[in-house]
């Protein structure tokens, strides 16, 4: 019943209003974490892992926050080590985070970085 150019003109419609949800949408995924309290429990649990339970249990939220912040950024030994030294710099996320400069070992950013390996072998 309709003509070609208003057929043509209601596929552009549609087209414009599935990129605009998608517009919309696509921030929004972007804030949901990459890895949950669900993949720390299952960290904790991983035979293979070497960290230690106890750092681990201790600065729970700070493994997480940070594990969600260096999700899927490859990091060799020598920029663990540049980015461990910036973080322990960065005194406001320290506060945010209740942790202090000597309580963020390395042992700590080791557990991070165990615990983001754990995620993506178990997830992908």
């Amino acid at each position: 019943m309709m003509s070609e150019a208003q057929q043509y003109e209601l596929g552009s419609y549609v087209n414009l209003m599935l990129s605009s949800t998608q517009l919309l949408i696509n921030p929004i995924k972007g804030l949901i974490p990459k890895f949950s309290m669900e993949d720390f429990e299952g960290f904790i649990k991983w035979e293979a892992r070497a960290a230690d339970k106890a750092i681990c249990e201790e600065y729970k939220d700070f493994i997480i926050s940070l594990a969600n912040f260096l999700y899927k950024i490859e990091l060799n030994d020598r920029d663990k080590k540049l980015l461990w030294k910036a973080l322990r710099k960065n005194k406001k996320m320290l506060k945010s985070m209740d942790i202090s400069k000597k309580e963020f070992d390395m042992d700590i950013m080791n557990a991070i970085l165990e615990a983001l390996k754990y995620r993506y072998q178990t997830k992908e």
